[in-house]
């Protein structure tokens, strides 16, 4: 190694590229491999409650995790699209930022937001105002900007009749308690 490199360099290096990488992981995540815990006791709203794009509810969540101690998460349910035939249109998203688990809250006007690209989609995003990452919640919770290795971590939504149902969220959220 020429002398001119340091050591601090070296790891920055390393460490930049483990976050990049980290940034290509949400691509995967789409992919359906995701694996899923079940919720102590599924979360239920009226559909009638959120009718309209971009309302949102915040709710908790406990899941058990290894050892028996049950961990609560708190969420962000999102309608984000009219419903189709496909899609419901509603997402759900753990507030805990997986950069350093400070918590995310929904910016709807999203030209104040500052992004690593310079450009900003028209329409809201999920912003971590700790470290600036933000999150597409079209994209299902991608990080586009900011420090987070990841995009935010998922519930499963589901809706039955009247009801919307918050019944699972990504086992890896539970690496939030490390």
């Amino acid at each position: 190694m020429p002398p001119s490199i340091r050591r601090r360099e070296v790891i920055w290096g390393l460490l930049g590229l483990l976050g990049w990488s980290g940034r290509l992981a949400p691509g995967a995540l789409a992919s359906g491999d995701t694996e899923y815990l079940d919720l102590k006791q599924r979360i239920s709203f009226s559909l009638s409650t959120l009718t309209e794009i971009w309302e949102n509810r915040v709710f908790e969540a406990w899941v058990a995790a290894r050892g028996g101690s049950d961990k609560l998460l708190k969420g962000l349910l999102l309608r984000v699209a009219e419903p189709t035939q496909d899609d419901t249109g509603l997402r759900a998203f753990c507030v805990y930022c997986p950069h350093e688990v400070c918590e995310v809250g929904l910016v709807i006007d999203s030209k104040t937001i500052r992004l690593d690209s310079g450009v900003v989609p028209e329409h809201p995003l999920i912003v971590c105002p700790c470290h600036f990452s933000a999150f597409n919640p079209l994209d299902d919770g991608v990080n586009i900007s900011g420090p987070a290795f990841r995009g935010l971590f998922r519930f499963r939504v589901i809706t039955r009749g009247d009801r919307i149902h918050i019944t699972q969220v990504e086992k890896s959220a539970l690496t939030l308690f490390n």
